[in-house]
């Protein structure tokens, strides 16, 4: 995913799926994943009827612009794909459930692919600018680490796109990427993070935080459903009090 900054300050990964416009489909949840799906599927699927659309904000994000959100009255919640929402529409995201349930507007940063680190890289520059009102992160597998390049990010994992064997290497070496995604927690409430949790088993292994199991599927069946996320955004809110 290539990234920019916006000037030597603002260090805030912009992410190249900047859907200017309202989009079907999106990531795995392709449109030829869905037809797919459609012959494997009982005849009530909610999908079959139900538009899912996409729309990021100018730095690739699920979310408003950054300048339209006042910051002090909302909630930030970090991510991958899980918190980004693929498969599933805006109003069924963790962040939009969590807004909800709280009453706060709730900023979506979620990103496809991407790792603790890459969320604590981005919490750490938000709050250069930034004072939300409460911060979440929900941690990815530790297998998960970003490349920085020159010009973009590429975010490795156990998938092809691994040209420096940098996830491979997490997997292999196992202890030390627990190790990195203990000290990202650390760091996390050191900067503030209010909330945290996982939908991933193997980092209830890692981490001391909640574990919120998949339970149903989005449209591409292989991300979280409406429930999960309903459960993701109530174990959020009671962490946060609010």
């Amino acid at each position: 995913m290539t990234i920019y900054t916006q000037n030597k300050s603002v260090q805030i990964f912009k992410v190249e799926d900047r859907l200017f416009k309202e989009n079907w489909y999106h990531d795995s949840d392709s449109e030829a994943k869905f037809k797919q799906n459609l012959t494997k599927t009982p005849s009530d699927w909610k999908y079959r009827t139900e538009t899912i659309t996409y729309q990021n904000n100018e730095f690739g994000y699920r979310t408003k612009e950054f300048n339209k959100i006042n910051w002090k009255k909302s909630i930030v919640v970090f991510g991958c794909s899980l918190v980004y929402g693929v498969g599933v529409s805006e109003k069924d995201t963790i962040a939009s459930q969590l807004s909800e349930i709280t009453g706060h507007y709730v900023v979506n940063m979620g990103v496809n692919g991407s790792s603790g680190q890459f969320s604590v890289h981005n919490l750490i520059c938000l709050l250069q600018h930034y004072k939300p009102k409460a911060i979440a992160i929900g941690w990815s597998d530790a297998s998960r680490v970003p490349l920085y390049l020159k010009d973009r990010t590429i975010h490795c994992g156990s998938w092809k796109d691994d040209p420096a064997m940098l996830g491979l290497s997490h997997r292999r070496y196992d202890w030390h990427g627990n190790s990195v995604l203990q000290l990202q927690q650390l760091i996390a409430r050191r900067l503030g993070m209010t909330a945290d949790f996982t939908l991933f088993e193997s980092v209830r292994k890692i981490l001391d935080t909640p574990y919120c199991p998949i339970i149903d599927h989005g449209r591409d069946l292989s991300h979280g459903g409406v429930k999960t996320y309903k459960n993701v955004a109530n174990c959020v809110a009671q962490q946060l009090s609010l």
